[in-house]
């Protein structure tokens, strides 16, 4: 589930610093806005997980890590403990910008 447009996230929206959980009300960690985003699809009270949705999912992520230069090595989980809200917010953004840009036909 691919969405069609990313949303801009303020640092208030980051959990920070992250916890055990990906969410926690309306706040959620860095990784948890892109599962939230490309893997998680509610349909009713349903939660359904298809392998493409395992697929935008593992795509997102290795364009964060690209767009963001967080080497292959270093595990998402790891990066967020370490960084800051307003660091995920800016990183968050600036992945966002890049999807947008190529889902519009841009490169990345």
């Amino acid at each position: 589930m691919k969405p069609s447009k990313m949303p801009v996230l303020n640092t208030k929206d980051f959990l920070d610093p992250p916890s055990a959980d990906y969410e926690i009300g309306n706040q959620r960690s860095t990784v948890g806005w892109l599962k939230a985003l490309f893997q998680l699809n509610m349909e009713g009270d349903l939660l359904i997980i298809t392998n493409e949705d395992n697929r935008d999912y593992a795509d997102a992520i290795s364009l964060f890590k690209r767009i963001n230069k967080i080497g292959n090595s270093i595990h998402l989980h790891a990066w967020e403990d370490e960084t800051s809200a307003i660091d995920q917010r800016i990183a968050f953004n600036k992945f966002g910008r890049a999807y947008n840009k190529s889902i519009k036909g841009g490169k990345t």
